[in-house]
């Protein structure tokens, strides 16, 4: 009887390990076929928001397309292997 509970809860773990790399893999790949990049985030800089170590998935978009609120990654001038994400503010403010 514990035999039988035991084997069926491993079943259930397996499956459920199963599954979510299943959804991981088709994830990544529609990821790549949209065009995104999967980073970490590591300061507070736009905490409350998005908090350090999250995951975002980044994009690139047409400058057109941005508005103001959205969250934007670049590359600074200062540091070209890290990239600032700070929210887009209107001019007369400041965010």
């Amino acid at each position: 009887m514990l035999s039988q509970k035991l084997n069926a809860c491993i079943r259930g773990v397996e499956s459920t390990i199963l599954a979510l790399m299943i959804v991981s893999i088709v994830g990544l790949v529609a990821m790549k076929i949209w065009g995104g990049q999967l980073l970490s985030v590591q300061t507070v800089s736009i905490a409350p928001t998005i908090w350090p170590k999250d995951a975002v998935i980044v994009k690139p978009v047409p400058v057109g397309e941005l508005k103001v609120g959205d969250i934007i990654s670049y590359h600074s001038h200062c540091r070209r292997s890290s990239l600032a994400s700070p929210h887009l503010c209107p001019p007369d403010l400041q965010c």
